[in-house]
């Protein structure tokens, strides 16, 4: 397994990889980790190239079976190892961010580059709307992210006294904290008595984590661009009802109107509006919109269901 930032780092695709290991493991699928030891962008850079001997030595010693690389620049070494080593290489997608967002430049070259023009032996994505784009990659299925509802259903905790917003993910501009916070500083007086809890770079995770989601009382991401954001999932596992914009991710999650209430992506107008309206709806109301979610993840995202369909796809290469 190949991912370049890890630890302390923290996103959805490390979230994804960490927890689909420990799943992988208990259905006795041995996994070796490979990740960069800092994810500032140069030294992953660096990364990419030395692990490549770093396998290839292992492999040596271990005989693996299956490459499995996550976005972005793995694909590049997981290629050459699967070459190199001839095994089957798997690619995940877990955002195509700036493909999504039509922009140009070195980075989104890059992104393009190793999204779609490198050939793996197969390609997985988390979102169907990557599909959309031309591709020298064939064989590509789609396997969500996931989350384990049991973490969930076991914290007993009370609410906030207070309504709590709540915010979790990084702090990078693609993710619209800065309009949040301005569109909460816009309303509060409309919404007293009401507080913004937000939770960013990975600060807090496990247990405590799920008390914040389950001490809230709703859950607001108003990113700009998203693959398929494992926190709303999550939201969802503990029962709160979502305010989240359009993006590629959310619109094949999300319900408007039923378990959500979806805006346009930096439409700031809108996110104000509809943190003033899921303020105001009854109580009763957020309390069906989130139980909806919480079936809706029960059903089709839980991490025993992604890992079925993980191995299943291994096992058609080995």
């Amino acid at each position: 397994m190949l991912i370049d930032a890890w630890y302390p780092f923290m996103g959805g695709g490390q979230v994804h990889v960490d927890s689909l290991i420990k799943h992988l493991k208990k259905r006795h699928v041995q996994v070796d980790l490979f990740h960069s030891p800092h994810h500032h962008l140069f030294i992953r850079t660096l990364w990419s190239l030395w692990v490549i001997p770093q396998v290839i030595y292992r492999h040596a010693k271990s005989s693996y079976h299956l490459i499995h690389a996550h976005a972005f620049l793995p694909g590049i070494p997981g290629k050459i190892l699967s070459v190199t080593l001839g095994l089957p290489v798997i690619f995940t997608v877990h955002g195509s961010h700036l493909m999504d967002q039509g922009k140009t430049g070195v980075k989104a070259f890059v992104e393009k580059l190793i999204l779609t023009q490198i050939r793996y032996t197969h390609q997985i994505t988390v979102t169907k709307s990557f599909t959309k784009y031309p591709n020298e990659n064939k064989n590509i299925s789609i396997i969500s992210n996931g989350v384990d509802i049991k973490e969930f259903d076991n914290v007993k905790i009370k609410k906030n006294k207070i309504f709590t917003l709540l915010f979790v993910g990084r702090d990078h501009p693609d993710k619209g904290l800065k309009g949040l916070k301005q569109a909460f500083a816009i309303i509060y007086s409309k919404i007293t008595p009401a507080k913004l809890r937000l939770i960013t770079n990975g600060k807090m995770r496990g247990r405590n984590l799920v008390k914040e989601y389950k001490k809230a009382h709703a859950f607001v991401l108003p990113s700009l661009a998203e693959g398929q954001p494992l926190t709303v999932l999550e939201a969802w596992a503990a029962k709160l009802p979502v305010v989240a914009t359009a993006t590629a991710g959310v619109k094949e999650l999300a319900t408007p109107n039923y378990d959500s209430l979806i805006i346009k992506p930096g439409d700031q107008s809108q996110l104000e509006n509809a943190l003033i309206k899921i303020r105001h709806l009854p109580e009763t109301r957020r309390l069906l919109m989130g139980e909806r979610g919480y079936q809706k993840v029960k059903a089709q995202f839980t991490w025993d269901k992604i890992t079925a369909k993980t191995i299943a796809l291994y096992r058609r290469y080995v």
